[in-house]
């Protein structure tokens, strides 16, 4: 990388050692003095465009005091009095103290007046005047021994060494949360440290002794120049602004994973240039060879427009809406702001989608490159979009909104459907790539069964076969705002009872795990976000009967009554606890065992404990608070030495068993409980323990180019050791880079030693290079799929996936505390026990903001790390 200054402090090493003025008139020295003033504007100016008027406002007002101050003026004394030395005033003033004392203040003003600089021209003007009128003293201080290249060479070398002094990993963590005055202190220190290596060196040993001879130093120059900067610049503005410009002007912006792709800077300003809506890009920031990405703040200055993702080693800016703004990253400590405090800004303009009239039945969106809506003709009959699928799957290329009219409910009505930039959508065997547009139909395929009327019947997609996305799809249906909502497939009617916390991609994407759905009011109109495509159901529910019913253990055909202030509900072998407030009004709350379990597919190696439970209540919505579910059994039912006992739910979606979150088990009182937010079936199932082989491996060395210094490299050379995980061909582990589901199960499988013959082979990893790794770790229960067919491979793992699956490798005790981080609210219920155990075994840890991140995407230093810990 072309070296640069790294802080304000080389300026005044530039005008101390190397702009000072002639010790000579001689014709030659003043043409090398000439140049060494030209080196050295060419070398500093680089810092001067990143200064915003803000900057200069500072910079200008601390020269200004600087200007009016006199020589008598009481600032002086404490900045001199170090300075005025004995043997200063013996040897070079003839025990004139106040002469020295003169001379002393002029040289300091003119040396503070050259840092004070805010442009190229400025600076020369300022070193040149120092070389015409300061020239005398610096001869009576230093001599005329000392060459103009003598003292330039010093300063090349200084500057040479600074990099060895610090690292940029060294710089930032110095620096971040640091007030501006400690910054400042912090940047010195190194500054002071590399010269004083250079001065050490034989070479420079007549600069040394020029300072040795009047009883000065390095340090004390630098002291004192920061004394007089605190008397006119008391607030550290002007320091702290050129500190800020040094930095700027080191870092560099590269393209998402990609270090050889570096992006146009201009001044600390990048033109991210037209986004469409949905779109993301991906940025990496490089202070010297160092990512810092993540450990900047980042701010949007618009987040309707963009909003900014800096969960992992690369920032994330996703368009939401037509518009522009300013995305800031800048150094957070004390007192620090976006605008102030920035490193770099990016300029984001997201475009206006194309509006098209489509005349056509079916419209190619294969070949878009812009964001394009899409409204057909009420005259067309059944609407479709069409995609060029390969093997089965097809990218949308751009963000496609279209809007089909159709009659609802006896009115012409528009039904949008939104189909975000980049989503792969997978169809079945022999799908061509059609996607039918929404279309109204007058009856559903099957009704559902608390529907006293059906509002609305919308069927998109491919008929009843299923079509699923990687991005949550919004569809609108207008005027069907407060129904409740379902889809149908195959017969089967499948609430959706999730609500979505936003109207917007951002949030359906945080809030629907799988390839499940979600819906939220807007305005009249229902929005389904959802990740498959089917025949969807908006419906008015038959009123429930509020009168009582039967006490705990009762149930009654209405079912126990439960009001805001909680309650329990006892049946069977099962206990409900629902907390106070979890719930804004009055419920009832029944408890059915399952009849016909046939069809019911169980775990491997799994067996049922007991009935399962259908537990229902009369108000749809998931709980505010968790609920505990207590399950009796009798101790002759299951060995506990040989099976692992946990409550867990149906997910109807994927036809699989889930467990609750904060599964506890009391071997003594026969009892198991977790917790959960909504209600389903629910079962008691054992699950065959796997043998545990301690076998003991000896890690061997390895020779890794990129870990060296990083905070994960034991653990790394660690599991490298153990065969576990490999670096890459080119000897580079790349610990900050991503990692998918499928290499983290590869990874547990052998760093666990797994073996197990057979396992679920989903659709998407039959073909697939880990498809044997993703059966043994199915086998074991380690992972689930989204659905029954899709696991999705080669989805970038989140942190709150990768905390479930490390603590059924690990097979860890379940948390008895929750986890107290500040985005606990954003982590899934599926993943809270997870998230807190291994939490609780200190196997995860929280970022220093307090934060866990967990739809963040992991990192292969991170995956290497939780292994590693949860290891026996």
């Amino acid at each position: 990388m072309k070296s640069r200054p790294i802080t304000w402090l080389m300026i005044i090493a530039f005008a101390f050692l190397c702009m000072s003025p002639l010790v000579s008139a001689a014709p030659a020295l003043a043409t090398d003095s000439d140049y060494a003033i030209e080196q050295a504007v060419a070398k500093i100016q680089v810092i001067y465009p990143y200064l915003d008027a803000g900057d200069h406002q500072a910079i200008d007002a601390a020269r200004t005091k600087l200007g009016n101050l006199s020589t008598d003026d009481p600032i002086w004394s404490p900045v001199i009095a170090p300075l005025i030395t004995e043997k200063l005033v013996k040897e070079k003033f003839g025990n004139n103290k106040s002469e020295a004392e003169d001379a002393v203040i002029a040289f300091a003003q003119g040396i503070a007046t050259i840092s004070y600089s805010t442009d190229a021209d400025q600076l020369q003007t300022n070193l040149t005047s120092f070389k015409d009128f300061y020239k005398g003293d610096f001869q009576t201080l230093f001599g005329d021994d000392i060459s103009v290249k003598e003292l330039y060479d010093f300063m090349v070398a200084t500057r040479e060494e600074l990099p060895k002094v610090v690292t940029a990993a060294t710089l930032y963590n110095d620096i971040k949360g640091q007030s501006n005055a400690e910054v400042i202190e912090v940047i010195s220190g190194y500054t002071k440290d590399a010269m004083n290596k250079v001065l050490a060196e034989s070479e420079y040993s007549k600069l040394r002794g020029k300072l040795t001879a009047i009883g000065w130093s390095t340090d004390l120059l630098i002291q004192q120049q920061q004394t007089l900067a605190q008397s006119v610049d008391p607030y550290f503005k002007a320091e702290y602004a050129l500190a800020k410009a040094a930095v700027r002007s080191q870092i560099d912006v590269y393209e998402e994973g990609d270090t050889s792709k570096k992006i146009e800077n201009s001044n600390g300003t990048i033109n991210v240039g037209l986004l469409e809506k949905g779109e993301s890009v991906g940025y990496q920031l490089i202070l010297r060879n160092v990512n810092v990405s993540t450990f900047v703040g980042w701010k949007s200055g618009n987040a309707d427009i963009v909003t900014v993702d800096n969960s992992t080693s690369t920032i994330k800016l996703t368009a939401v809406k037509p518009g522009e703004t300013t995305v800031y990253a800048y150094r957070s400590g004390e007192g620090c702001t976006a605008e102030n405090d920035w490193l770099v800004r990016f300029q984001v303009k997201v475009n206006e989608p194309d509006k098209i009239t489509v005349t056509e039945p079916e419209y190619d969106v294969s070949e878009l490159t812009e964001s394009t809506e899409l409204t057909f003709d009420e005259n067309v009959n059944n609407p479709a979009i069409k995609l060029a699928p390969k093997s089965g799957q097809a990218v949308v290329p751009v963000e496609v909104k279209a809007i089909v009219t159709d009659t609802l409910n006896g009115e012409k009505v528009q039904i949008p459907l939104t189909i975000p930039f980049g989503t792969t959508i997978t169809g079945p065997a022999g799908w061509t790539g059609t996607i039918n547009l929404p279309t109204v139909k007058s009856e559903p395929a099957a009704t559902p069964a608390n529907a006293e009327k059906v509002n609305a019947v919308i069927e998109v997609g491919f008929g009843d076969t299923e079509l699923t996305f990687s991005k949550p799809v919004r569809l609108l249906i207008p005027g069907q705002a407060g129904k409740k909502a379902v889809y149908v497939r195959g017969g089967k009617v499948v609430a959706i009872d999730k609500t979505i916390s936003a109207d917007t991609l951002e949030a359906a994407t945080k809030d629907i795990t799988g390839y499940g759905d979600g819906k939220i009011d807007v305005n009249n109109d229902l929005v389904i976000w959802t990740k498959h495509f089917t025949q969807f159901i908006a419906y008015t529910a038959k009123t429930v009967s509020d009168s009582p019913g039967g006490g705990p253990g009762g149930g009654g055909s209405t079912g126990t009554t439960i009001t805001t202030k909680g309650g329990s509900v006892e049946k069977y072998s099962a206990t409900i606890d629902i907390p106070a407030n979890a719930v804004a009004k009055t419920i009832k709350v029944k408890v059915e065992k399952v009849r016909d379990t046939s069809d019911l597919t169980m775990p491997q190696k799994s067996k049922l404990v007991g009935d399962v439970l259908e537990i229902t209540k009369n108000k749809s919505g998931s709980f505010k608070k968790p609920v505990t579910i207590t399950i009796k059994y009798r101790q002759s039912q299951v060995d506990t030495d040989k099976y692992d006992l946990a409550i867990y739910w149906l997910n109807e979606k994927t036809d699989t068993w889930e467990k609750l979150d904060n599964i506890k088990v009391d071997l003594k009182n026969g009892k198991v409980s977790g917790e959960i937010d909504h209600f389903t079936k629910f079962a008691l199932i054992a699950i065959e323990k796997e043998e545990i082989i301690d076998d003991v491996v000896t890690p061997t060395p390895v020779v890794l180019t990129d870990i060296a210094g990083h905070w994960a490299e034991a653990n790394i050379k660690n599991l490298v050791a153990l065969e576990a995980i490999a670096g890459y061909p080119d000897k580079t582990f790349k610990p900050d880079n991503t990692i998918t589901r499928a290499e983290f199960a590869k990874v547990l499988v052998e760093a666990f030693e797994l073996e197990t013959a057979g396992g679920k082979v989903f659709n998407d990893t039959a073909n697939h290079w880990a498809k044997d790794y993703i059966a043994v770790a199915a086998a074991n229960g380690i992972v689930n799929g989204y659905s029954d067919t899709q696991f999705g491979p080669d989805d970038l793992i989140t942190r709150e996936q990768m905390a479930v699956m490390i603590v059924k490798a690990a097979k860890l005790t379940a948390a008895t505390d929750e986890t107290a981080f500040a985005d606990n609210a954003k982590i899934s219920a599926w993943a809270k026990g997870a998230v807190a155990t291994a939490t609780q075994n200190n196997i995860i840890k929280g970022y220093p903001d307090n934060t866990v991140k967990p739809q963040g995407s992991a990192t292969r230093a991170e995956a290497v790390t939780v292994i590693v810990l949860a290891l026996p």
